[in-house]
């Protein structure tokens, strides 16, 4: 029991010590998002904006990008019971991203997220549920879309 007590402690302090550091933290972030135009305005593009907000212009960065949106999102029906009612779903959120720099379009990149879920009887916790689930899409294609830039911004 002790044997396994130090070994934890040494693995602990081992992990400690190696000063991880995430790989697309902020400090490694080189570009900055210089405009945003959105095709429509929805709660889409209102979360989508908050997620990109802490990347609208940053001072002092190497690449400037431009970006132009287009969003959609689906739900349809995945499978119905006997009487025909709907059983599950599944909900598709989708972003076309036009990257602009310099005045050129140099990218053109879809990111897309779904997710199948069952129905449920009561419908306000049905509803209550998919605006979690389109949430939690949302914000996975805005981490897609921020690792894309990054991952450009170091290939450039």
């Amino acid at each position: 029991m002790i044997k396994k007590k130090i070994l934890l402690l040494i693995f602990f302090i081992i992990v400690a010590a190696c000063n991880y550091e995430p790989l697309y933290s902020k400090k490694n972030i080189n570009f900055s998002i210089t405009k945003i135009e959105f095709k429509d305005e929805s709660k889409i593009t209102s979360l989508l904006k908050n997620n990109l907000d802490n990347y609208i212009n940053k001072e002092n960065k190497e690449n400037n990008y431009n970006l132009n949106i287009e969003t959609t999102k689906n739900i349809t029906t995945t499978s119905k019971d006997e009487k025909g009612n709907p059983k599950s779903y599944s909900m598709e959120i989708m972003i076309k991203a036009k990257i602009v720099n310099n005045n050129k379009q140099i990218k053109e990149k879809n990111f897309k997220e779904t997710f199948n879920y069952s129905t449920e009887e009561n419908k306000f916790n049905l509803s209550q549920y998919e605006k979690d689930i389109e949430e939690t899409l949302i914000n996975k294609v805005s981490k897609n879309l921020i690792l894309y830039l990054t991952k450009l911004t170091n290939d450039s």
